[in-house]
């Protein structure tokens, strides 16, 4: 089956990942492997359900995960990020304005999405091996989230975007850690 698809090409020779084309482009459509998580989901009427007060039953196609712990959101950055408020780099905890002991925080992003979630998200979205290298585009990429995600789905390149130089430099540091975590579980 072929279809069209607005493809976005970016030349990731350049630092700031700039768009150089976006066009419609003729592409193949391709339909989900075995095991395919997309597949798991059913059809699209599995998006309206008609509940009958019987959730238990259901296979629902859908995750609940909690906010991104503080320790999630710390992951990698003692000794590499200074402490937003006392600037500290390998610092644990600084005292207050009113002298009491208050625990570092060095990634300042307001809004750090859980990775799990996004792990989960990013298998929906990836393509069957068939078509290696996976690549995503993550523009506004804050502090990596989306792109540790990404990485622990499987996606093999993955290009991101972000115009705050802090939230780059922490992000970047987080990236490091997953990727070592991930290495580590792989053997390698």
């Amino acid at each position: 089956m072929v279809g069209y698809r607005t493809v976005v090409d970016v030349d990731k020779s350049k630092i700031d990942g700039s768009i150089l084309a976006q066009r419609e482009r003729q592409v193949e459509d391709w339909e989900c492997v075995e095991n395919c998580p997309v597949r798991k989901m059913g059809e699209p009427a599995r998006f309206f359900p008609n509940f009958d007060y019987v959730l238990e039953r259901m296979d629902v196609p859908f995750d609940y995960v909690g906010k991104a712990a503080r320790k999630e959101k710390e992951a990698g950055l003692l000794g590499i990020i200074p402490c937003a408020k006392c600037g500290g780099l390998d610092t644990l905890t600084h005292k207050n304005v009113k002298g009491e002991d208050e625990k570092c925080i060095r990634c300042s992003h307001p809004t750090v999405k859980p990775i799990a979630l996004i792990k989960w998200l990013a298998t929906l979205l990836l393509p069957p091996p068939a078509y290696a290298p996976r690549r995503i585009l993550i523009p506004f990429s804050g502090v990596m989230s989306e792109g540790i995600g990404a990485m622990l789905a499987g996606w093999e390149f993955i290009q991101a975007i972000e115009q705050s130089r802090e939230y780059v430099e922490i992000g970047g540091a987080r990236m490091r850690h997953w990727f070592g975590v991930l290495r580590e579980v792989l053997g390698g």
